[in-house]
């Protein structure tokens, strides 16, 4: 499926389509793990689908895409980036903390 086609979709059809492809998904590995698949490319086609529809709804629910214009892929991403390397920097921030109250309590038992 492609993007302008799911651009064209209601957030409900691409729920629904979505839980079916994640149903799909699963399958698809079972077969590949048990041997019986007969397309081992399908489980890729199925991921990029997820991705798909996934990144039409959140930018949806960011309100980054309004149905009737395009969408261009530096939009979404750059959001998606930035709170990633925010969550970083307060994890590093954290471990720093975590580090100071160690060597505070070694000096404090010494």
């Amino acid at each position: 499926m492609k993007a302008h086609e799911m651009m064209e979709m209601s957030a409900e059809e691409l729920r629904i389509r979505l839980r079916d492809l994640k149903t799909d998904l699963f399958k698809a590995t079972y077969e590949l793990r048990t041997r019986q698949a007969e397309d081992i490319s399908k489980r890729k086609v199925i991921k990029k689908d997820i991705a798909r529809i996934m990144t039409v709804l959140n930018a949806r629910h960011e309100q980054i895409f309004v149905p009737g214009e395009t969408m261009t892929r530096g939009t979404v991403e750059k959001g998606d980036k930035a709170d990633k390397k925010e969550g970083k920097k307060k994890e590093k921030e954290k471990e720093k903390e975590k580090k100071s109250k160690r060597e505070k309590e070694k000096r404090i038992k010494e």
